[in-house]
């Protein structure tokens, strides 16, 4: 092995050190769902996320690892910090309405009610950072390395608090249990995806590539449930409210990328990519059920008692049950939080001057900065998101399908409390480009995307918001000597989901009227099996909105 070769594997190796100290500095930003925005990578992102086919910084050896053929060695470090605001307006059937009391009887206006409400913590950024390392080992031969994150608005403490400002029906004003908390109020998850990948040349312009994803998942979520439901419920009865927080993880969630790409004439590059990752899936975890939660007024919650459970007083106190990483308790989590996603891509650049393309040269090294006067790329993308229509989350039961883990100071823990998302399978498309202003120094870029609504309106949340969504920004990138730094910005919107008041999302309940029970085996008469161990009302009417700002900065170091 030459010295330069030597020498060249030294920077990869401390500049790899750095970058993956300063990305592991900021992990507890993330929160994990399936429904990502385009795209890490700075360069990427100020193209409005069209970039697959062309794919120059080292984020191809997870988002197009044929690509990294036509780079030489290299190492970038990206972020994205997202400013999301969503906002909700929690209703009854017929845009009635609703209140944290409104369980039996109609609205007579003495109730307090449910306002719209939005997220708080909007000025504190989500920061997602990702990071990208390619290897030049031979002409037609790459090695590469990537860690990213699923490119989401995430969420940050306090964001959701589990009170907010309500009203009565004479105007005047409340604070009232939130309307969103059996949809959540936390997410501190994080979720990343590790992944070692290789590019080979085929022939002339004709690359193939591919990656093993070794994803890691820490699951940290708290919302609410209720400890007994009654059949002629109509509403919530905030008085039996249960708050919860899960904790779990998955250290091996297994997946794939695959790409193919190619330079089919001097002009036009053209590539495909897939990606595969299994489902989060636990059989161990921990779980906190403060009952007793708000207080008699419905307007502030319970201080905690920090006394063994069955040493608490029955009011006045939210009484806190552990449940512990105990196989007797916890049963399972599952969870596809990154769905399968196909993508397709294609570009025409515009060489500048005399400057030889790849397909016709032997140059095996693209650099659009040096190269092109300008470049545009337009990208199609198919997300099966019905696959993550469930998180499943059980607990251990009875033979005949019964509750039997005691809540304090009198509830059940429900074997299954699963939660269905009711996601469907999403389109998108991308277009962007760059115009290089001054050769090998700088550029700049734009671009926009649209994704088609990864739920029906019944199914509205508030994290993430799976309506159809798009965005629109641009950036800049400027090289000092072997570095590349790029900046950019987009504007995200989405469209109101709104099911007037008619929500799909039922929540878990511990038990039904106190007697009969719920079972998963033999449900109460007139009940299915289905609906056991869940409120009869949905908690998810009314309407959200969400929009974004979001930034992203990088850089990639050449050698």
């Amino acid at each position: 092995m030459t010295m330069r070769r030597l020498s060249s594997l030294g920077q990869l190796a401390l500049a790899a050190s750095a970058a993956s100290a300063c990305v592991a500095l900021t992990l507890p930003a993330f929160a994990s769902n399936p429904l990502e925005y385009p795209d890490n990578g700075a360069a990427a992102f100020s193209r409005g996320g069209a970039w697959l086919a062309t794919a120059t910084d080292p984020l191809a050896a997870h988002y197009n690892p044929a690509a990294m053929v036509t780079q030489g060695n290299g190492v970038s470090l990206d972020f994205l910090f997202a400013y999301n605001r969503v906002c909700y307006s929690r209703r009854n059937p017929g845009n009635q309405y609703t209140g944290p009391m409104q369980s039996t009887a109609p609205d007579t206006g003495a109730a307090a009610r449910y306002s719209p409400v939005c997220n708080e913590q909007t000025y504190q950024p989500r920061i997602i950072p990702s990071l990208g390392i390619v290897w030049r080992a031979a002409d037609r031969l790459a090695f590469g390395f990537a860690v990213v994150a699923p490119a989401t608005y995430g969420s940050t403490p306090g964001e959701w608090p589990s009170v907010t400002e309500g009203k009565f029906g004479n105007g005047e004003r409340t604070t009232v249990p939130a309307p969103y908390r059996f949809m959540s109020v936390g997410n501190r998850s994080t979720i990343l995806h590790p992944t070692l990948s290789v590019g080979y040349e085929l022939a002339k312009g004709l690359r193939i590539g591919a990656g093993f994803i070794w994803s890691v998942a820490v699951i940290d979520v708290q919302s609410f449930g209720m400890r007994t439901v009654y059949a002629d419920d109509r509403g919530d009865k905030s008085d039996v409210d249960s708050y919860s927080h899960l904790r779990t993880k998955d250290m091996f969630v297994p997946g794939a990328v695959a790409a193919i790409h190619w330079s089919a004439t001097e002009n036009f590059d053209a590539a495909i990519w897939g990606r595969w990752i299994d489902a989060i899936d636990s059989e161990n975890g921990s779980l906190d059920l403060l009952g007793e939660y708000y207080n008699t007024s419905q307007t502030t919650t319970n201080p905690v008692c920090l006394d063994q459970p069955q040493n608490c007083p029955t009011s006045g106190q939210a009484i806190r049950t552990h449940f512990g990483d105990d196989p007797d308790v916890f049963k399972q989590f599952r969870f596809v939080a990154t769905p399968p996603e196909v993508r397709a891509g294609i570009r025409f650049h515009m060489p500048r001057g005399n400057a030889p393309a790849v397909a016709a040269t032997t140059r095996t090294i693209r650099d659009p900065l040096k190269d092109d006067l300008w470049d545009v790329e337009l990208n199609g993308s198919y997300t099966l998101n019905s696959v993550a229509d469930e998180i499943r989350v059980r607990f251990q039961g009875s033979p005949d399908g019964k509750a039997i883990h005691q809540v304090y100071p009198n509830g059940r823990l429900p074997p299954r409390a699963d939660r269905f998302t009711g996601y469907k399978n999403s389109y998108g498309v991308r277009l962007g480009g760059q115009y290089n202003l001054v050769p090998e120094m700088f550029g700049v870029r734009a671009g926009g995307w649209y994704e088609t609504a990864a739920a029906d309106p019944e199914w509205l949340h508030i994290a993430p918001v799976p309506a159809a969504r798009g965005g629109f920004g641009g950036g800049v990138v400027y090289r000092v000597g072997a570095f590349d730094f790029s900046v950019g910005y987009q504007r995200h919107l989405s469209r109101p989901l709104d099911n007037k008041g008619r929500g799909a999302l039922q929540v878990g309940a511990g038990t039904w009227q106190g007697d009969p029970e719920f079972s998963t085996q033999d449900p109460p008469p007139g009940q299915s099996k289905e609906q056991q161990f869940r409120t009869f009302h949905a908690v998810n009417g009314g309407k959200v909105i969400q929009s974004a700002h979001v930034f992203t900065a990088g850089g990639v170091f050449r050698f």
